[in-house]
Order: structure tokens, then C-alpha cells, then sequence
């Protein structure tokens, strides 16, 4: 939020973000948001921050675990992965092969960072930044409930005001949050988190200037 905020500043989104990688890098995304809006300092130097803070306090620590984080993190992916709120749980739960889930969810990933990328170079910041905050709820391979909290920042971005599309996500009442999802609690949490960034990214579209939409329609207007 803080990063949409000052978005045509320098240091505040870059502290932000760079504070955000240090801390959860799933938002990854949002430094190719940047680079798409033609961002690149902004982008560079959230990295630069990103990898000082973790620097720093991997340091405070004495680096101790350093070198075991890596696998730490893969067993803990085994141990609760089955757990978490993604597309390969998913398509598990439907009984595709787990080569061919990996794969689907990896593709799915993928798209939205290419969509960051042509949404930014088309000039939709709104749309692209949206489309980030996806891409990196769909790409974490563990994926808590209360992820999902993201997406009031594009719904308040989407809908300044209090309209119908700040409801949309109360749908997730549906689900308990136990840590243990059922087949159908994890397809229907993901359900509405994808109607919400579809009814946002719909949204902000709808509510640009024509002339922004399209910028060919000044070159047709007599």
C-alpha cells in the first residue's frame, strides 16, 4: 500500500518493498511491477535495500543457519505444503498427476509476471500493480489464509469508496481457516481471490479515461 502510495517518488517505494523482500520475498513481484513502469531505479534500489536489511540481520545472528535455510525451507514446503492455498493443491485434490500440477501452477505464475510486464509497458499501472499482487499470492508454494488480506489493497485501490466490490471477499467466510483446508474450501478460497482480482483489475479499467484505455483515440479523432 505504502509502495502504491509514493509510487512516483523514489525512497518510500524502495523502502518499502525492500523492507518486504527482507521480510516475506513471496512479494517479489512488485519489483517487476516497477521495472515494467519504467521504474528502474526504484526497482534497483528496493533490491539493494532488500538484500542490506537481510544482510543485516542474518549478521545480527552471526549468519548462524545461513547455509541450512535453503533446506529448511524445501522440508517445510513437504511438511505443510499439502496444507497451503495454490493452484497444485488444487489440481492434487482432482487428482492430476503431481509433475502436471507443479507444471500447471508454474504456468499460471508465469502469465501473470508476463502480464505484469505488458500491462506496465502499456501504460496501465493500476492493472499491472494488481496483477503483482497476484502473481505473488499464485506463485508462493505456501499460501496461509490471512495472505489473502492482500487484496483489500487492490480492492481500495480498485474502489476508493465503499461499493459492492469490498464484499466480494467476505465470500471467504466460507472457509474456517483451520490450517487444514478441505478440497473445497481451498478451490473456493481461490475462487473468490481470482473473482476479486478480475472485478478490480475490471474496475480500474472501466473507470480510466477513454483517451488512457485507448491511446490511439486522439490519432482518430477528426
Amino acid at each position: 500500500a505504502v509502495a502504491w502510495r509514493f509510487r512516483d517518488r523514489v525512497l518510500p517505494p524502495s523502502v518499502s518493498i525492500g523492507a518486504t523482500l527482507a521480510a516475506k520475498f513471496f512479494l517479489w513481484p512488485l519489483v517487476v511491477w516497477l521495472a515494467a513502469t519504467r521504474r528502474v531505479r526504484t526497482a534497483i534500489l528496493a533490491v539493494a535495500i532488500g538484500f542490506a536489511l537481510l544482510l543485516a540481520t542474518w549478521a545480527a545472528i552471526g549468519f548462524a543457519g545461513l547455509l541450512e535455510y535453503p533446506d529448511l525451507l524445501r522440508r517445510l514446503e513437504r511438511t505443510i505444503g499439502e496444507d497451503s492455498y495454490t493452484l497444485r493443491i488444487v489440481l492434487l485434490d482432482a487428482g492430476v498427476p503431481a509433475t502436471a500440477a507443479r507444471a500447471g501452477w508454474l504456468l499460471l505464475g508465469v502469465l501473470l509476471v508476463v502480464g505484469i510486464g505488458v500491462l506496465g509497458r502499456r501504460g496501465d499501472d493500476t492493472g499491472s500493480f494488481m496483477v503483482a499482487i497476484a502473481a505473488a499470492l499464485a506463485l508462493t508454494p505456501i499460501v496461509w489464509l490471512h495472505y489473502f488480506a492482500l487484496l483489500l489493497v487492490i480492492v481500495a485501490i480498485a474502489q476508493p469508496s465503499l461499493g459492492i466490490l469490498w464484499f466480494v471477499p467476505l465470500a471467504m467466510v466460507l472457509t474456517p481457516g483451520s490450517g487444514h483446508p478441505t478440497p473445497f474450501q481451498t478451490a473456493w478460497t481461490l475462487g473468490v481471490a481470482a473473482v476479486v482480482v478480475l472485478l478490480s483489475v475490471r474496475t480500474s479499467w472501466v473507470s480510466r479515461p477513454v483517451s488512457e484505455r485507448d491511446p490511439f483515440v486522439e490519432a482518430r479523432a477528426p
